[in-house]
C-alpha cells in the first residue's frame, strides 16, 4: 500500500487537535462526527472549500457560520486548516483524530475473517478472548472460503492468523526447508 505523501502532516494536525481538545475531548469528538456527516451529505459545501478560486477570507467567513454548532476549539482549528490551504486534508485529519480518541478510550474494532459465517457462540468466544485489547465497539465477520478453515482476527494493527490456509503454507515452508537440509 502506497503511503499518503501528506501522512505525516495529517498526523501532526490530528495530534495537535487531540492535545487542544484535552478537557473537551467528548465535545470535539461529537462535533467532528457532526461535521463529517454534514460534509458527506452536503457535497456542494465541500466543493466550495476545495475550490481555489474562493479566497481564504471567504472560506473563513463561511466556517464562522458554524460558530453556534461546534466548539470554539474545533472552529479555530478548522480556520487554521482553511488559512493554511489544507482543507483537502480535513476529512482525513478528522478520521485520524477519531482513531486517536478511540485508542485513548481503549476502544477497539474487531474484524474476523472466517471460511464460514460465525455463530453467536463463536463470536462471544472470540470477543471474550479479545477483551484484553480494550472495549469492543464493533465486531465484523468477513466470510472468505479461501482460508479453508479457522479464522483471522484483526484488532487495529494486530493480526492473529489461525487459518488453515496459513497453517498449510507454514507446513509447506517447513517441509521445503527439511528437504533442502536433507539434500546438503
Amino acid at each position: 500500500m502506497r503511503k499518503n505523501k501528506f501522512e505525516k502532516l495529517i498526523s501532526c494536525y490530528a495530534y495537535a487537535l487531540f492535545e487542544l481538545s484535552n478537557e473537551k475531548l467528548e465535545i470535539v469528538e461529537k462535533d467532528i462526527q457532526f461535521l463529517l456527516n454534514f460534509f458527506t451529505n452536503e457535497k456542494e459545501v465541500v466543493l466550495f472549500f476545495l475550490n481555489p478560486v474562493n479566497s481564504a477570507k471567504v472560506k473563513s467567513d463561511v466556517i464562522s457560520l458554524f460558530r453556534n454548532y461546534i466548539s470554539n476549539t474545533l472552529l479555530n482549528f478548522i480556520l487554521l486548516i482553511v488559512n493554511n490551504r489544507r482543507f483537502f486534508l480535513l476529512e482525513t485529519i478528522f478520521e485520524k483524530f477519531l482513531t486517536l480518541v478511540k485508542k485513548f478510550k481503549n476502544k477497539i474494532d474487531i474484524v474476523v475473517t472466517s471460511a464460514f459465517s460465525l455463530g453467536k457462540s463463536d463470536i462471544k468466544l472470540i470477543s471474550n478472548s479479545m477483551s484484553s485489547f480494550g472495549e469492543i465497539i464493533s465486531f465484523t465477520n468477513i466470510v472468505d472460503p479461501s482460508i479453508l478453515g479457522g479464522f483471522i482476527v484483526k484488532v487495529d494493527f494486530t493480526i492473529i492468523d489461525a487459518s488453515l490456509k496459513s497453517y498449510l503454507r507454514r507446513l509447506l515452508e517447513v517441509s521445503k526447508e527439511a528437504v533442502l537440509l536433507k539434500g546438503v
